[in-house]
């Protein structure tokens, strides 16, 4: 499966394709996400 970064407008929650995008959404802050992972292995578990 292909990884596609997002970009999400967290004033209203809207994903982007394009960072740009997302900050002129609301000029508020935003996140990157990255979309498409099949594994995901949790190397954190069992640590304390």
């Amino acid at each position: 499966m292909e990884r596609k970064k997002r970009y999400q407008c967290l004033v209203c929650n809207k994903l982007h394709d394009t960072e740009d995008a997302a900050r002129s959404c609301h000029n508020g802050p935003i996140q990157g996400i990255v979309q498409g992972y099949e594994d995901y292995k949790k190397s954190w578990v069992g640590a304390h």
